[in-house]
């Protein structure tokens, strides 16, 4: 990945999820944190601006719009980018996603290099 100065937050409640961003940014040298609320996404949001925030759509506690809507109040989300994720997805997800003020969407299950391009792509896309 020759994304330069690349840091994420992944909200996730999905293990595998988790364990595949870890292998892919431990491969990359690359800073990724990971968690599973909103409060403790939150929590890292109030010392830490990552990149690239990386929000699952459907969770137990809230879903992703809501956390979205969270994490958007803060004064330092203007220096991030977001991308939805989500394995409950239909053919209007993408569109849905883009309108609610997502920079970008990797609907589930998606590939290493899926992944790899959509953060690339959101990274370097300034609209």
């Amino acid at each position: 990945m020759d994304t330069e100065q690349l840091s994420v937050l992944l909200l996730d409640d999905d293990f595998h999820t988790r364990e595949l961003f870890k292998l892919v940014f431990l491969h990359h040298s690359l800073p990724l944190e990971t968690v599973t609320t909103i409060d403790e996404a939150l929590d890292y949001l109030q010392t830490h601006t990552p990149s690239v925030v990386v929000v699952d759509l459907v969770m137990p506690e809230t879903n992703g719009y809501e956390a979205f809507d969270a994490m958007r109040r803060l004064p330092s989300s203007v220096q991030m980018r977001f991308v939805a994720t989500t394995a409950y997805h239909t053919a209007e997800t993408p569109m849905e996603v883009r309108a609610y003020g997502f920079h970008g969407y990797l609907p589930k299950p998606f590939s290493v290099e899926d992944l790899v391009s959509e953060l690339r792509r959101v990274t370097r896309d300034t609209n």
